[in-house]
């Protein structure tokens, strides 16, 4: 996955530039993707054993921004999520940050 072999940096940045239109006082428009299919997409990279953690650290960047990534927003994926069948390897890992 190409989340996995970047630097955070270079990630977080990625993410910053794709969700600012999301931002307080963002300019309002609509971004390349919306949070919730960001997380989403996260979500559903089928990762080898050594991919996981840069999409750990990925998925750990979108809850880490609670100015987008609010209990609502939060409640959305993981309710579109869990009506995946099977459920995303990284669910109840997502659950644990939502609540947290």
């Amino acid at each position: 996955a190409v989340v996995s072999t970047q630097s955070p940096n270079v990630v977080k940045e990625a993410f910053k530039r794709i969700l600012s239109p999301y931002k307080p006082g963002g300019y309002g428009g609509s971004g390349p993707i919306t949070p919730q299919h960001l997380l989403i997409a996260l979500h559903h990279i089928d990762g080898k054993a050594e991919e996981m953690k840069g999409i750990i650290a990925a998925t750990s960047l979108c809850f880490a921004d609670k100015t987008i990534y609010t209990s609502e927003v939060l409640a959305v994926v993981l309710t579109q999520l869990l009506e995946v069948n099977p459920v995303p390897l990284l669910y109840m890992r997502g659950v644990i940050q939502a609540l947290s």
